[in-house]
């Protein structure tokens, strides 16, 4: 059975990854650096090229810092939840424990 903690994980990690395989095509700024024109043609190619990439980077932080606080909160709680019936199975086997020796 997979935990609501590993479909988060997931679910946060696999948007940022396509975005950068999808919104990565090659640069501009790759071509005007290959050609070496030089001045503000390569200038303005490069600064385009840069301006994509953090785009793209912020992009990817809007989408997976959500998941990953998400998934943060979620592990608290399953982690809460599994030490209170850890804590209940302990209390009713200690009851059983008891009636079966008063018994």
């Amino acid at each position: 059975m997979t935990s609501p903690v590993m479909v988060v994980t997931n679910a946060s990690e696999i948007p940022p990854a396509i975005a950068l395989i999808v919104w990565s095509p090659p640069e501009p700024s790759d071509k005007a650096l290959s050609e070496g024109s030089g001045g503000d043609q390569t200038m303005s190619a490069i600064a385009g090229g840069i301006s994509e990439a953090l785009v793209t980077t912020m992009t990817g932080l809007v989408i997976a810092l959500p998941g990953l606080f998400f998934q943060y909160v979620l592990g608290r709680k399953f982690a809460e939840y599994r030490y209170f019936l850890d804590r209940l199975e302990t209390m009713c086997r200690q009851r059983l424990l008891r009636r079966s020796m008063v018994a």
